[in-house]
């Protein structure tokens, strides 16, 4: 049973997690290509520059994040927890800010 283990592990690892990482990197430029897309419908190309500048803050702040985790000595659980909470909080801010842009003025 333990030698069963061990192989169903080795294989995960050398066969389903490179392949998840190709389609997670697939996914991600579809989706950053997407939303370049959508930036270059916009009159200025300060919105270009913006979502730049939006991208290095998220990696900035998952960095500065991940600083602080290993510094207060969290545990692994509770620093997921902390990351899909940061996470939640940062998606219902774009989703209010989604449902609020088009009643401003442009």
């Amino acid at each position: 049973v333990l030698y069963t283990r061990v192989v169903c592990l080795e294989w995960l690892c050398q066969c389903c997690i490179p392949e998840w990482c190709v389609w997670n990197g697939y996914a991600s430029a579809v989706c950053q290509s997407g939303v370049f897309g959508m930036a270059a419908f916009l009159p200025d190309q300060r919105y270009t520059q913006a979502v730049m500048s939006g991208q290095g803050f998220g990696g900035l702040f998952s960095s500065i994040a991940n600083i602080i985790a290993l510094a207060a000595g969290h545990s692994p659980q509770g620093m997921a927890v902390g990351y899909f909470l940061s996470a939640t909080v940062v998606l219902f801010a774009c989703l209010v800010a989604t449902l609020l842009m088009p009643k401003l003025e442009f």
